[in-house]
Formats: structure tokens, sequence, C-alpha cells
């Protein structure tokens, strides 16, 4: 229901919107609610750090929305100082802090700034069993009781890469924070739409009745549930360049399973989803989903004990599958002098086909930065190079456009490529498909 209602405000990245409500649900549970999990519970607290393109990326976008969500007290203030962030933790032990960029308090980690002190305490907080957790900043203490904080926040790809160093992604915050890239939107004004209204009321009512609860909820794991995790935890384990965050991504896909299990009961007490319902109610709205009445939630009572099957886990690592493969660039960013390599490899990956030309022109490389990237990932068999005649007005051919594709590459973009039969002549002559 948040992506489709999210959808009809904003082109966001639907993945921005799944991370950012799975977080806010995971606030409602509550620090009482787990999931019953050797070697010790697993709580339903997220930290979320959504990367995308400056203002296309619809980072703030999605901050803006889903905050209007959340209890207004609840909400922590966004401000830098290390004192004032861990005394707004000790008034409010479950407070939710959306920040802004992320570069600042990254840089600090980075040198051992004063602001670390706030990462430091996050990485503390994010899986804290005691009752009480104390913190001397200052010549003075604070005592944050029962801490269960959510934190949400945001940067550009360009920093991050310019940023970070390989020490940094082996544990720490940077292993908690779970890192959600975000394709940027295509833009388009339009005015919001009576659904949009009528979803976010009802929305709303769901989230406000939900966080009024104090709901403890345990969650088990069925049997076949406990042999994917084991068999997700196997492959992440070959995660080499990554291993020890995709080892704690392993731990968020079970938090995340637990999330969409719980909003699977409440979509089930709350509406009918009209797409697998052939008949509506004459008084629907043109949304996928009917919405009841909200007081069925009050079925959900801290004798709830739920059960996360293979399905649940399942979605759960599809949302977290493009998280990891985005730490591995990231990660390859991190140890590489020439990081152009990299930025031509993935920019292709996004975009391919496509010509060379258009790639240095939004790549911002010279012919040389090219070239050397262009020889690397041909001889990695990563793209496939092919070289093309344009059909002139005139009806003489052009010189010969370079034009890249990933290696070996056969699958939908084939079908509509407007490359297809100059791509197919190129590679019976020369390389003999």
């Amino acid at each position: 229901m948040m992506v489709e209602y999210i959808g009809l405000l904003s082109d966001v990245d639907p993945l921005f919107v799944k991370f950012n409500t799975a977080q806010m649900l995971g606030h409602a549970l509550t620090k009482d609610s787990y999931i019953n999990i050797n070697p010790h519970v697993e709580r339903l607290n997220l930290y979320v750090l959504l990367i995308g393109k400056s203002y296309f990326g619809r980072k703030t976008v999605i901050q803006d929305i889903i905050s209007d969500f959340y209890p207004q007290e609840v909400m922590l203030p966004n401000e830098s100082s290390a004192e004032k962030f861990i005394a707004n933790l000790a008034e409010t032990p479950d407070g939710v802090w959306f920040y802004g960029e992320f570069s600042k308090i990254l840089k600090h980690v980075n040198k051992g700034g004063y602001l670390s002190s706030i990462a430091e305490t996050l990485n503390d907080l994010y899986k804290y069993e005691r009752p009480e957790y104390k913190r001397a900043i200052m010549n003075e203490e604070y005592v944050i009781k029962k801490p269960y904080p959510i934190f949400n926040t945001t940067l550009t790809p360009e920093v991050l890469q310019k940023t970070v160093e390989p020490e940094m992604m082996d544990g720490g915050l940077f292993g908690r924070l779970i890192l959600v890239p975000g394709k940027k939107g295509t833009g388009g004004r339009k005015p919001i739409s009576k659904d949009a209204i009528h979803l976010e009321n009802n929305l709303k009512k769901i989230f406000r009745k939900l966080e009024k609860m104090n709901l403890n909820i345990k969650f088990d794991i069925s049997h076949d549930g406990f042999k994917l995790i084991d068999k997700i935890e196997e492959e992440l384990v070959h995660r080499d360049k990554v291993s020890s965050i995709a080892g704690r991504y392993g731990q968020a896909t079970i938090k995340l399973s637990a999330i969409i299990c719980f909003s699977e009961l409440i979509g089930s007490l709350v509406c009918v989803n009209n797409s697998k319902n052939s008949k509506k109610s004459n008084n629907s709205n043109n949304s996928n989903y009917q919405f009841t009445n909200c007081t069925y939630i009050t079925k959900i009572t801290n004798f709830t004990n739920l059960t996360i099957e293979t399905w649940h886990i399942e979605e759960a690592y599809e949302m977290i599958k493009p998280c990891i493969d985005f730490a591995e660039t990231l990660y390859d960013y991190s140890i590489m002098n020439k990081k152009h390599i990299i930025k031509v490899r993935e920019y292709i990956k996004d975009n391919f086909p496509i010509a060379r030309s258009t790639l240095m022109q939004y790549c911002n490389l010279d012919k040389r930065q090219v070239i050397e990237a262009e020889q690397t990932l041909e001889e990695q068999n990563i793209i496939d190079m092919l070289y093309f005649k344009k059909r002139k007005k005139n009806g003489t051919l052009s010189k010969p456009t370079v034009y890249y594709c990933l290696y070996d590459y056969v699958g939908d973009k084939c079908t509509t490529c407007k490359y297809k039969e100059p791509c197919a002549a190129f590679k019976n002559k020369y390389k003999g498909k």
C-alpha cells in the first residue's frame, strides 16, 4: 500500500519506499518484539542509508513523506552535535533520527573527528540488550533506558565513493547501515490524485493505531525457513569482497522477513487486495487495495505469535540483494586508484547498449581514461565493444562508431534494441556468432 501511495506522489525508487516502510513497521513493533533465533534474539530496528543522485534521487522526498507518518514525539532534531544527539536519545530512547547528508558524519568517522562519537553510539545501540546504556561526554553522563533508535540518512554515490575507505567496509556502523541504492526519477509534475489522499488517510490510521499499541510480538521461524536462512548465509560467505557487510546483511534479511510477515498480517486485517478480486464494491476507489476497518488491528495482541515462512525470507532477500551488489561496487571504488574504470563499468551495466561518445559525456571522462577502461573491461569479459557505421541522410555511411554492450549478452533488451541488425552482422563477421 505504501509503494502504491508514494508512487502516486513521486517517481521515487520503490526500493526506497520498501526500506523506509520496513523501518517504520520495525519502530511500531517496539523493542519488546523479537525473533526467536540463536545466538541471541533479533530485534526489529533498522539503520538505512539512502544512496541516490542529487535532487533526482528523491532521497529527501521519501524522507519528508515517511517522517510525517511517525508520531511527532519520537522525531529527534536534525542537529550534528554529538552531545545533543545523545542527550536527545536519553529523553527519547526509541527516537527516530532523519539525518540529511551523511557526508559530514562520514568524514569525521574517517578522520576520528568529534562527530565520530555519534557513529560509535549508533553502532553500540543497534543491538543493545541491557536495560540502560551510559555514555559520558564532556564530563557529563547520559543514561539511555531501553534504547531502540531508528536512523535514516542519505548520500550521493559520488560523495560515498570519494570518502569511503576499505577499512570502513569491514564493520562498525558501516556494517549496520543498509546501503540502499536508488535509481533516479524521470521528473514530471502532476496534481495529487484522490486515490493518493484516500490511501494516505487510511495508512496514517493504520500506523497511528500501531504506534499506540505497545506491541510485544514473538516471531518464530518455520523449519523450512531456517533451512533457507542457512542457504542464504552460505551464499553470503562467498561474497569475499564484503564478507563483513554481507554477514550483517544476512542478519538484516532475518529482520526484514519478520517485518514482511507482520506487514502481511496487517494487510489481511485492514484491507482487501482488489487486484486479486474480480468484483469491487461500488464505492471503491481506483486503488489496488480496498480499505475495510482499522479497528480489526486490535486482533493483534501481546499474545500474538507469528511464524516467518520461506516466502517472507525470499522477499526480504530480494530487497537486500541490490544493497549487497552496491556494497561490492563501493568496495571496488575504495581499493582502486583508477576509479574511472569502475565508473565506466557501472554506467555501461545500467545503460547498455550505449555509444562511446555518450558515455564520455555523462561520465565526464577523457579519451585516455575511456580507452584504458575499455581495455580492462574487455580483458575481464565484462563488456563487448561493437563498431557500427551509421547511415547518413544522403545515404552514405559514416565512420565507424564504438558502442558498448555487456559481454555475450542475450536478453530482453535484444528484442527492442535499435542496433539489433548491425550487432548481429558485426558478431557474425568478427566473432563467428
